[in-house]
């Protein structure tokens, strides 16, 4: 028997429905103020998944290159020219320290709402989204403010199931933290992947 899709849906006060608006022209205005510097900037990972599936978000996560800003300091007043406050490197990268090819993290605060800025190295060329550590990460938006669904991301949407990639497990950072979230969601490596008759 096939499993019917869940769907996600918030009850309709207004009230979440015009956060998320706000987030994401909060997002949309970042992507295209980051596009001069990289026109394959993306928002990706847990504020696209949160906003489909009926979920207060934590933050925005950008990521972008930016080989016209090679020190700290530039890197910051890039940052703060296109309005965000209190620019902060992070010292320790955290939840993505597993993750290939990034050249620094840095935190700030655009209009209220907390976002990271994940540096990527000159030379890298692969769509980001392909590192990440599970499947209900699958999930972007560019600067004309389309979001994107992985097919993976989907297939975890449909079966209620977070699917690792890779060597991540169940005990990496990131993945503790999608499981607080979403605590009733079996977790599953893609190996054991099929759709469910």
């Amino acid at each position: 028997m096939k499993k019917s899709p869940t769907i996600y849906q918030r009850s309709i006060d207004g009230t979440y429905q015009q956060k998320v608006q706000e987030e994401k022209l909060i997002a949309i205005s970042i992507l295209n103020s980051l596009k001069y510097t990289d026109p394959s900037v993306l928002l990706a990972g847990g504020a696209i998944r949160d906003w489909r599936l009926g979920e207060n978000i934590r933050d925005l996560d950008f990521y972008f290159k930016a080989p016209n800003h090679r020190t700290e300091s530039l890197l910051k007043t890039l940052l703060q020219d296109i309005g965000v406050g209190s620019v902060e490197r992070l010292e320790e990268c955290g939840e993505y320290e597993a993750l290939p090819h990034i050249k620094s993290v840095w935190e700030g605060d655009y209009r209220g709402v907390k976002c990271n800025f994940i540096i990527l190295e000159d030379n890298f060329k692969l769509h980001y989204t392909h590192y990440f550590s599970n499947s209900l990460s699958g999930c972007w938006m560019k600067s004309d403010g389309i979001t994107c669904y992985s097919e993976d991301f989907e297939k975890s949407v449909v079966n209620n199931t977070i699917y690792l990639y890779r060597n991540h497990t169940e005990s990496s950072p990131h993945i503790q933290k999608v499981r607080t979230k979403y605590p009733k969601w079996e977790v599953k490596h893609k190996s054991y992947w099929k759709w469910e008759e």
